[in-house]
């Protein structure tokens, strides 16, 4: 996750930049990042790829925007992470189903890989609600994932539909990266999560 490695330097920029946010509640701007989303994922449907790329990066920064204001503003909370995470899934369904749905992507590619996308954020969260905490490891995480999907959609629309090998389009590689590197994230999160519950069961037995 080159994002996650990079949270430090992120987080300054994000704290400078969020001073004319603060006005508005975490939980009002992840609504906002979540109706962008959708209409990212409507832009997608209807070929307009680079207004929905752009769209994509702003849901990227509205959603690191409502978690940098909920810490500012001492209001991070259960609910506000519930209604975060809630929203955050179904903006990428909306979003790599927007791109299923259009002339640039493979449909079977598209709906395997809204299924990675899904996957990798379950074991994220499935180990959290074990008890292990929220993990965020691996090769490719969804700030990763949202930065390249905009991007590269961008530079999609400026060559359109032009295949670049064996008939794949830019999105179309980039969707099949995203399903690799989340096989491998799935794996990854799950030795994580697996290794610390076998850790904490063999406590429990050293103490009995």
């Amino acid at each position: 996750m080159v994002l996650e490695r990079l949270r430090g330097v992120s987080d300054e920029l994000l704290i400078k930049v969020s001073r004319p946010f603060l006005r508005f509640s975490p939980n009002t701007i992840s609504v906002f990042a979540f109706l962008v989303a959708v209409m990212a994922g409507l832009l997608f449907s209807l070929d307009y790829i680079t207004f929905g790329g752009i769209l994509v990066l702003l849901n990227g920064f509205l959603d690191a925007l409502d978690g940098c204001v909920a810490r500012i503003k001492n209001k991070s909370s259960k609910l506000g992470d519930l209604i975060d995470h809630t929203l955050d899934r179904i903006a990428d369904v909306a979003m790599m189903l927007g791109l299923t749905f259009s002339s640039f992507l493979n449909d079977r590619i598209g709906f395997i890989g809204a299924l990675v996308v899904l996957l990798v954020s379950y074991m994220g969260t499935q180990a959290q609600a074990l008890g292990v905490g929220r993990v965020y490891a691996g090769i490719i995480g969804r700030a990763d994932r949202v930065l390249l999907l905009g991007v590269f959609s961008i530079v999609q629309g400026v060559l359109g539909h032009r295949a670049i090998i064996y008939d794949l389009t830019i999105i179309d590689l980039l969707i099949v990266y995203f399903i690799v590197a989340g096989i491998v994230t799935v794996i990854q999160r799950f030795r994580i999560a697996y290794k610390a519950l076998l850790n904490e069961e063999r406590e429990k037995d050293q103490t009995k």
